[in-house]
């Protein structure tokens, strides 16, 4: 197959592709922000002020297995825990004990869950 001839509008349309592409990705490494990690000891109970709202998280609470999550009303968070989340309401979610991490979607957090320290 022989190669076509570059024209002046191919050429325009190369360079605004590039063009574009690289603002794309300048702006995206400007804005993009490290994930900040927390460590909670839950002991039986852990709260942390995240956004000046205080996020706690709590373990077994009544007859449920797992650990709660209690956090503002006013703010609507993602919650994303590493295994499945047993129950969600409106500001408290459940979620299994075997979870580890919890990343909240809209902060940029990360919440490690440690068990509290026996000795």
């Amino acid at each position: 197959m022989p190669s076509e001839r570059l024209t002046k509008h191919r050429l325009v349309q190369i360079t605004i592709t590039l063009t574009i592409l690289l603002v794309a990705f300048i702006w995206r490494t400007i804005t993009h922000d490290d994930v900040v990690t927390l460590d909670c000891v839950i002991q039986p109970k852990c709260s942390l002020i995240v956004n000046e709202k205080v996020l706690t998280i709590t373990r077994k609470e009544n007859d449920e297995v797992g650990y709660s999550l209690y956090y503002p009303i006013e703010e609507p968070w993602t919650i994303t825990p590493k295994e499945n989340v047993i129950k969600q309401e409106r500001n408290r979610w459940l979620v299994s004990e075997a979870t580890s991490e919890i990343y909240i979607v809209e902060l940029g957090i990360k919440i490690r869950l440690l068990s509290s320290k026996s000795g």
